[in-house]
């Protein structure tokens, strides 16, 4: 399987966080992480194991396909 292109990953995480309103801290909290991972998967530089991204797509009321499809996309 191909790994996503994470920084297509991070947009359609921030843009999904965005379009709720939230900070990076607030999805954070919502999803359990600290808002450093936040950034660095954002911004591209972290590529989160799967488990993360299932926390990160359930607070945001979406599917980890959802953010992967994201990312994949051309």
């Amino acid at each position: 399987m191909a790994r996503p292109d994470l920084g297509r990953l991070g947009r359609a995480l921030r843009d999904r966080r965005e379009a709720r309103g939230w900070t990076r801290e607030g999805l954070a909290a919502a999803a359990d992480l600290d808002a450093e991972a936040v950034a660095a998967i954002e911004a591209g530089d972290a590529d989160p194991p799967f488990t993360v991204l299932v926390r990160l797509a359930r607070a945001l009321d979406a599917s980890a396909a959802d953010l992967l499809g994201a990312a994949d996309a051309p």
